[in-house]
């Protein structure tokens, strides 16, 4: 069970930092996929800054989500699409 909520975490998150920065539609894998390297850099970053004050299912999602957020800005800088 765990793992399903895990992966629907990471799908939800995945799918909502597309919707938040506008971008493509990348399909049940991509969101998956940007989720769970997400969860990773936000679990990173979160612990760099010492900021672990959420806890539970909520904190997974915020982590996940911070870090998704932060790898599709990258690519979007990498990539050199813009904005408008």
């Amino acid at each position: 069970m765990s793992l399903l909520i895990s992966l629907a975490i990471a799908v939800a998150s995945g799918w909502a930092a597309s919707l938040i920065l506008r971008g493509n539609r990348f399909g049940f894998l991509g969101y998956l996929v940007i989720g769970f390297i997400g969860g990773i850099i936000g679990q990173y970053v979160f612990k760099y800054f010492a900021i672990n004050y959420i806890r539970g299912y909520l904190g997974d999602f915020v982590y996940s989500l911070a870090g998704a957020l932060i790898l599709l800005l990258v690519l979007n800088i990498i990539s050199g699409r813009k904005k408008g």
